[in-house]
């Protein structure tokens, strides 16, 4: 098992039979992949695959629960060709790659050189997103759960200072941030 991508992998996820990857990768094995790709569980033979992030690298990857979506975070602003959905936030079909609708991408939106999705963790229900904003390109410094049944924001966390990941436990989100002001916040 030896995939050989060309440059690091941030995220991976792994199923029975297909190992994503995702990162600042732009070629697997010798052919050419942008920022994403899937393998062989069995022998790391490069599969078709091939969602194509623009403009900037892939920080995270996350099955759904159903296992029907794969999204991908990070840095990039377009992911096949669009920019919404696609801005640093991307559902895409995880046996063809084809871009899925993320109603969340319309108002999560961090990509570009100075800000990125950078964690995305998971419940039964939610699909839970952390970034930065670092200058301008983006708009989350903290988490936002999105509904996994349609991709719709249910709330965002609105800490100031970037979110790197979080982790659901029960009703408790925990976070690694260097969260500074979080006056926007209700009592």
């Amino acid at each position: 098992f030896q995939p050989k991508p060309d440059a690091t992998v941030r995220a991976i996820v792994a199923t029975n039979d297909t190992v994503y990857m995702a990162g600042l990768l732009t070629a697997v094995g010798g052919v050419a992949r942008t920022r994403v790709a899937a393998v062989s569980a069995s022998n790391g033979a490069l599969l078709s695959w091939a969602p194509n992030a623009q403009g900037g690298s892939a920080h995270s990857l996350i099955m759904s629960p159903d296992g029907s979506k794969i999204i991908i975070g990070g840095a990039f602003t377009t992911m096949n060709g669009s920019g919404n959905p696609g801005y640093g936030l991307a559902a895409v079909d995880p046996l063809t790659g084809a871009s899925l609708p993320m109603p969340a991408n319309s108002l999560i939106r961090d990509a570009g050189a100075n800000s990125a999705i950078t964690g995305l963790s998971s419940d039964a229900d939610s699909l839970y997103v952390s970034g930065f904003v670092f200058g301008s390109g983006g708009n989350l410094e903290g988490i936002s759960r999105i509904n996994w049944s349609d991709l719709t924001v249910k709330w965002v966390e609105d800490c100031h200072g970037d979110t790197y990941a979080s982790f659901p436990k029960g009703d408790v989100i925990y976070a690694s941030s260097h969260a500074h002001y979080c006056g926007n916040l209700p009592d």
